[in-house]
């Protein structure tokens, strides 16, 4: 059976409220799905009053489950956070089945349509009560797919991850259980770790932008008036993406330095160095639009990310520098380094450790030969991680889950 099915994101992660991927990436999911004659319904984190809406809420898209909200809850004691853990999981369980229940399952039964539960991006913190939730409610006719996006294969909590899938498998129905990832290097390290096939998604969200439509932004054409090459460090600058590298850049000082402004968001907390780069605070919150000009207007993405963060999982910011155009460098050890060498594009891959890291970005900015392999690069990138690709594998996926289900 093949018949059109409704696609339900479950966005543990989703918020109207927050910047970041979750949200494009599912807006791109309903492109996708929509695109096949499909129907795309969505469950995203309840609104939180005191909080502004950074993004429009799509029809059918119903901000109803509770968030974990982690962050929070590090910070108590350990007893009270085990606590608070505990009535956190149950409670994200609990909104999940009300939705389910309430707005999922009477369509269900009055169309007896297939339902794929679609849930990217997660940790252990939200598959435990996404796995409580699916114990609860009607599985009949029904698929979970679950997108893997952390290299969680090397973690202390693998074995937990192994324990939920495991479960899941045994309740869902036959075939039912769907294991993605969006890297191939994730791939195999989550096969190996759960036993179980793992197929490779496009990354939809990242590709799309019309750089050329899109206004720079003052602060960037101010620093370009003054001669300097501005490169960026999209999204909320943290540890694990490299913001003590950035950090350490500013204080670097010399003549190949003053050439550069390094733009990041005001969390980072830049501050200049005389004799060194000149730095820009970029809002901790951006519109779509907003995040879009960024791009259009940097001359180039610096992702100094911690290597062992991002050994096998993705980065959505370095897709889109490739896909518009703009030179991504990286750290060593990372995804990204290894897609850049796919494509002959290791000199982007730069020691910001090393001898005048400025000078190295500098030379290979200059060089021709490199920005056209990056223009066959982009090509490749715009092609495959197209939302018409990305639909087309979602439909792939699907009719063969459909059609093991029938042998």
């Amino acid at each position: 059976m093949t018949d059109a099915p409704l696609v339900v994101s479950l966005g543990m992660l989703v918020s109207p409220q927050a910047a970041g991927h979750p949200f494009t990436y599912n807006k791109s999911l309903k492109e996708a799905v929509e695109s096949l004659g499909w129907t795309h319904w969505a469950a995203v984190q309840e609104i939180n009053p005191e909080l502004p809406m950074i993004h429009t809420l799509p029809d059918h898209w119903t901000p109803c489950l509770v968030g974990l909200h982690y962050e929070r809850i590090v910070a108590f004691p350990p007893l009270q956070r085990l606590l608070a853990m505990q009535r956190a999981i149950f409670a994200t369980a609990d909104s999940i089945v009300g939705y389910i229940t309430n707005v999922v399952l009477p369509v269900q039964q009055h169309t007896h349509r297939h339902v794929v539960y679609f849930v990217d991006f997660f940790t252990i913190s939200h598959l435990v009560p996404l796995s409580l939730a699916m114990s609860r409610v009607s599985r009949r006719n029904a698929s979970l797919w679950l997108v893997y996006r952390l290299d969680v294969a090397y973690r202390r909590t693998a074995p937990l991850y192994r324990w939920v899938m495991r479960y899941l498998q045994k309740i869902m129905p036959a075939n039912s259980l769907v294991t993605l990832t969006d890297s191939d290097l994730l791939r195999f390290s989550i096969s190996r770790m759960l036993r179980v096939p793992v197929r490779t998604l496009p990354i939809p969200h990242a590709v799309g932008w019309d750089v050329a439509t899109l206004k720079t932004p003052q602060p960037i054409q101010e620093a370009r008036a003054r001669g300097r090459q501005v490169g960026w460090l999209p999204g909320i600058a943290r540890t694990d993406k490299g913001v003590d590298t950035i950090r350490k850049l500013t204080r670097w000082v010399g003549d190949s330095a003053v050439a550069f402004t390094l733009a990041a968001s005001a969390s980072a907390s830049l501050q200049p160095t005389p004799g060194g780069c000149e730095v820009i605070a970029v809002p901790n919150e951006l519109s779509q639009q907003d995040y879009g000009s960024w791009l259009s207007g940097c001359d180039f993405v610096i992702l100094p990310y911690v290597a062992h963060e991002y050994a096998e999982r993705t980065s959505g910011p370095f897709v889109e520098a490739v896909a518009a155009g703009k030179p991504p460098f990286v750290t060593d050890g990372t995804w990204m380094a290894h897609e850049l060498r796919r494509f002959d594009l290791a000199e982007y891959v730069v020691d910001f450790n090393g001898e005048d890291p400025f000078l190295q970005i500098h030379v290979r900015l200059s060089d021709a030969a490199l920005r056209r392999k990056l223009a066959r690069m982009q090509i490749a990138y715009v092609q495959y991680h197209s939302v018409a690709n990305f639909a087309a594998e979602i439909r792939r996926i699907y009719i063969e889950m459909q059609t093991r289900d029938t042998r």
